[in-house]
C-alpha cells in the first residue's frame, strides 16, 4: 500500500514538472542538456550542485520510465533551466514556481518512498530480537521448545 502511495505521489511529481516544461514552451531535450551547460559554468562558484540535463535521462524521466527517485541536483537544474528557458522566450519564469515549493514537493515524495523501508527496517529490528532470544520463524523447520510438558488441545479436551 505505502509503495502505491509512493510511486502515485513520483507520477504526480513528474507531471508536474512536465506541465512546467509544457508552460515554457516545451524546449527540446538538446536546449535542456545545453541550457544545463550553461548554467554549470555560470553558477559553479555558488556552490549549489548543478548537473547536465542529458536528453536519455531528461526522456526516461519525464516519460516515467525512470521509476527511481528523483535526486534533488537534477530537479533543481531541471528547474533553473526552465526559468532561463521561459526569460528568453518571454515567459514569466515565475509559472515555473519557486525552487522552495519545489524543495518541499520533493522531500514529501522522498519521505513517501522511505515509509516502506522504515516498515521493512521494523520488521528486521522485530525478526533480529526473535531470533536472539532463540523464537523460531516462520517457515522454520526448528521447532519451538517449551520447558515443562506439552499438553495438546485434543488430549486436554478428552480428559475433561
Amino acid at each position: 500500500m505505502a509503495d502505491d502511495d509512493y510511486r502515485a505521489d513520483q507520477d504526480s511529481f513528474i507531471d508536474d514538472l512536465k506541465r512546467v516544461w509544457c508552460a515554457v514552451g516545451g524546449p527540446s531535450y538538446a536546449q535542456l542538456e545545453y541550457l544545463s551547460a550553461q548554467v554549470l559554468r555560470r553558477r559553479r562558484s555558488e556552490g549549489v550542485e548543478f548537473v547536465s540535463l542529458a536528453p536519455s535521462t531528461t526522456s526516461e524521466i519525464l516519460s516515467g520510465r525512470r521509476k527511481l527517485a528523483l535526486k534533488w541536483p537534477w530537479v533543481l537544474t531541471f528547474l533553473t533551466v526552465l526559468r532561463v528557458a521561459a526569460q528568453r522566450g518571454g515567459i514569466d519564469a515565475a509559472v515555473v514556481g519557486t525552487i522552495d515549493e519545489w524543495k518541499r514537493k520533493h522531500e514529501a515524495v522522498l519521505a513517501a518512498g522511505q515509509a516502506p523501508l522504515r516498515q521493512f527496517s521494523e520488521i528486521m529490528e522485530v525478526v533480529a530480537v526473535a531470533q536472539a532470544h532463540g523464537v523460531p520463524l516462520q517457515g522454520s523447520k526448528k521447532a519451538p521448545v517449551f520447558p515443562g510438558p506439552f499438553v495438546s488441545i485434543e488430549s486436554a479436551s478428552r480428559s475433561a
